[in-house]
């Protein structure tokens, strides 16, 4: 809720942001007039009947042309709002425009504000996140009209948030399929490409450049982890008996399964695991060749490309319908190379 001068008559009127009831199922935004400046109100009036999903709501001139706008959390949980846009008043008749939305937090909104940050006299945005995330960030109106495109650094608001729908998302992961280029014209540099998708740095093999590389865990016995079995006192008879697969790097099915039959006479991997619990040292786990690449995100959003097989898949769900305990979908990827 908020209050100001809806009208210019010089008294103080409501502005509110209703829900969705069974009767009425339009989220809206309304104000009240103030018709005698006393605080007796009039009947309410819409200002927008498409306003889903907005909690609180603050007057401003967000685009400089003399007429009150309003600047909105919204998010797809209502109790916890989780982006930040404006409704423009459209023709200065109190009628508001579709939401235009500036800016997504990975978790809830405490608090907005809209202040000349940066003294070049219009109004920019100042949004604070509550204590999962931490964090204060503001906003510049680049152009005294309510244009948000780039934060203070110049940089695009891309990191989180993305608005768009799962075959669009699909489209980006066929651009990169196709290294770079769309119907025979060149849209991101093939080197890039490259370069994006394969190990960024020598400490985590699993890190491209803003890509998770897709490579095959493997598990290997080699003579370092012989050594340290033994420098643990394992058993010469159990160390014999795992030596077929010395140098061998295997998929972890493949390696248990081999384990199996090595052990099968002795009550299955019992004596593996028996041998672990009294000092024997894990097997190495290597990374094989890159297979694909993926990004992620919060509630297990996915997209995963698997080049050499062309094969491209999204995976979206909405804030309001997820179930952590079921949807966070860990299994995606495996789903994919399964394909």
């Amino acid at each position: 809720m908020a209050t100001t001068d809806v009208d210019n008559d010089g008294d103080v009127d409501v502005i509110a942001a209703v829900e969705s009831t069974f009767g009425d199922p339009d989220e809206r935004i309304v104000w009240y007039e103030n018709v005698d400046g006393r605080g007796n109100f009039g009947p309410r009036q819409d200002m927008t009947t498409h306003a889903p999903d907005t909690h609180s709501i603050m007057a401003v001139d967000m685009d400089g042309d003399g007429d009150l706008d309003l600047l909105a959390t919204v998010g797809t949980s209502r109790c916890c709002p989780d982006q930040v846009g404006w409704y423009e008043q459209t023709d200065g008749t109190r009628s508001l425009g579709p939401l235009r939305l500036i800016t997504t937090f990975s978790s809830s909104i405490d608090s907005v504000a809209a202040a000349d940050l940066d003294g070049d006299g219009d109004l920019d945005l100042l949004a604070a996140s509550d204590f999962r995330e931490g964090k204060i960030a503001w906003y510049e109106n680049t152009d005294g009209m309510g244009n948000f495109g780039t934060d203070a650094a110049g940089n695009p608001h891309a990191m989180s948030g993305l608005q768009i729908h799962a075959v669009d998302l699909a489209k980006l992961g066929q651009l990169m399929l196709q290294d770079g280029e769309w119907d025979g014209k060149r849209i991101i540099d093939r080197d890039w490409v490259a370069q994006s998708t394969r190990a960024g740095q020598p400490h985590v093999e699993r890190c491209g450049l803003l890509w998770w590389l897709i490579r095959e865990k493997r598990r290997l016995i080699d003579d370092s982890v012989i050594e340290s079995w033994r420098e643990a006192n394992t058993s010469e008879e159990i160390i014999a008996k795992v030596l077929p697969l010395k140098d061998r790097p295997l998929s972890r099915e493949k390696f248990f399964a081999e384990l199996t039959k090595i052990f099968a006479e002795d009550a299955g991997l019992e004596t593996w695991h028996e041998a672990r619990r009294r000092g024997l040292a894990d097997v190495k786990e290597v990374y094989g060749p890159i297979v694909g690449y993926q990004a992620n995100g919060y509630l297990g959003q996915y997209l995963v490309i698997l080049k050499d097989r062309a094969i491209v898949a999204v995976r979206q769900i909405r804030f309001s319908s997820h179930k952590e305990e079921e949807d966070n979908f860990g299994k995606f990827i495996s789903m994919v190379k399964a394909l």
